[in-house]
């Protein structure tokens, strides 16, 4: 996997939703609560996904990957550039992102927080980027990110090491990917986090088209 590349970020954004429901699922914290049938009842409801659904869905997906990208490229910039760097960084979404299924999605309960969640998440988790971008503006600050790494017990000269990287990452990270992982357990539907996904694929896709494009031209 190449430092530069979007790989990294590409897995990072796309393996967490299925970590958040896969974990979530075997822990029974994200489980809807069971109905009973009572015999006689006429055939349940099912949800469908419609088409004008899943393309704004996709569409969310692209947003945030390129919103989070932006994020990404001037994060690594802080470090050494290293594989090390981009596999510490990824870990630290991962992990925040399984901390907001688990942690805030048992919260929503089933009603209109998880509603709102679901049809505002993925525009929130875009918006949360411009967080990230607060951060990395405060890191340009005179001794701001010697404040940040004294936080965290890091020294200057590690640089590159995983522990630089989560002082740096976490703090970048940490609302995007809690937000990430919120509205996939207000979700909990395969379909739904799939067309997310495969909307940041296009995203991250698109992304790096565009930067050829625009170095050629």
């Amino acid at each position: 996997m190449a430092p530069h590349s979007t790989t990294g970020l590409s897995i990072a954004l796309i393996a967490p939703a299925f970590v958040a429901l896969v974990v979530g699922a075997r822990a029974g914290a994200l489980r809807a609560p069971r109905k009973l049938t009572v015999v006689g009842d006429g055939p349940r409801a099912h949800d469908v996904l419609g088409a004008l659904e899943c393309a704004g869905i996709v569409l969310c997906g692209v947003g945030a990957a390129i919103a989070l990208e932006t994020v990404a490229r001037p994060l690594r910039s802080l470090g050494l550039g290293t594989a090390i760097d981009d596999a510490a960084a990824g870990t630290v979404f991962l992990t925040l992102v399984w901390i907001g299924a688990l942690g805030f999605g048992p919260a929503l309960g089933n009603g209109r927080a998880r509603v709102g969640v679901r049809l505002l998440g993925p525009a929130l988790i875009a918006l949360g980027a411009f967080v990230g971008w607060w951060f990395l503006g405060r890191f340009q600050e005179p001794g701001a990110l010697g404040r940040q790494l004294a936080l965290f017990g890091v020294q200057t000269i590690e640089q590159g090491t995983w522990r630089w990287t989560l002082a740096v990452a976490a703090p970048v990270l940490i609302v995007p990917a809690l937000l990430l992982g919120t509205w996939c357990a207000a979700v909990l539907d395969p379909r739904r986090i799939g067309a997310f996904a495969a909307g940041a694929a296009l995203g991250l896709v698109v992304l790096v088209w565009l930067r050829e494009s625009w170095a050629r031209g």
